[in-house]
């Protein structure tokens, strides 16, 4: 693919408990676009989306900071939603979705316009018009998280974190696919860039299970 464009767009969000910072990236190549992880309302993505065609929406996971301002999106705009099916049982219950730590007890309904495909496999394609995806299955953080890779970017929701591990303490997080997620990651190329949930981006190599990972060779 030539001239794809990664644009990290960060939003800051205040719950009753604590400030956080979280990401939601844009795919853009040439006049067509993919968002992963809607958390910023419709005025700031027409911002960012200029003139270009919007393909679709992408979930890494559906815990509530990740897709703050999805059910708004999906009213807008008139294109396929792609997420592991796992991810449908978070949005009507605000204890899976985890917004209930946070004092706010979030729920989102998605338009019954909306194309909702639901990812089953550990490794499948999707081929969303100039976009090739590789999505991988990654559970540990919770059971609907997905890991998508194009060229040398690598977006990955919470599954990775940059100086601890990943958080496997939440309603359907995992702590036995801890190890297994890990693995996955360790095979990648370590100069590929990640684009996590709430960090800045960086090198692979750069992140902790990578450097743990290095330092148990050593």
């Amino acid at each position: 693919m030539n001239n794809i464009k990664v644009t990290l767009i960060k939003r800051k969000y205040k719950s009753p408990i604590t400030n956080l910072i979280v990401n939601t990236v844009l795919l853009s190549n040439n006049n067509k676009a993919v968002l992963f992880d809607p958390s910023i309302p419709v005025s700031e993505l027409e911002k960012h989306l200029g003139d270009k065609q919007l393909l679709a929406f992408v979930l890494t996971h559906a815990h509530w900071d990740h897709i703050l301002n999805l059910e708004e999106v999906l009213n807008k705009y008139d294109v396929p939603l792609y997420l592991h099916k796992n991810a449908s049982k978070l949005f009507n219950d605000s204890t899976l979705n985890c917004s209930t730590m946070h004092k706010i007890d979030l729920t989102f309904n998605i338009p019954e316009k909306t194309k909702v495909i639901e990812l089953d496999e550990n490794y499948c394609q999707l081929n969303l018009g100039e976009f090739k995806l590789d999505s991988y299955y990654t559970p540990c953080h919770s059971d609907d998280s997905i890991t998508y890779l194009i060229e040398d970017n690598i977006i990955c929701g919470d599954s990775i974190r940059l100086n601890k591990p990943a958080r496997t303490d939440l309603p359907t997080s995992n702590t036995d696919d801890l190890e297994k997620s890990n693995e996955f990651f360790k095979g990648l190329n370590p100069e590929f860039t990640v684009y996590n949930g709430h960090e800045a981006p960086d090198k692979l190599k750069n992140f902790y299970l990578f450097k743990n990972f290095e330092q148990e060779l050593n």
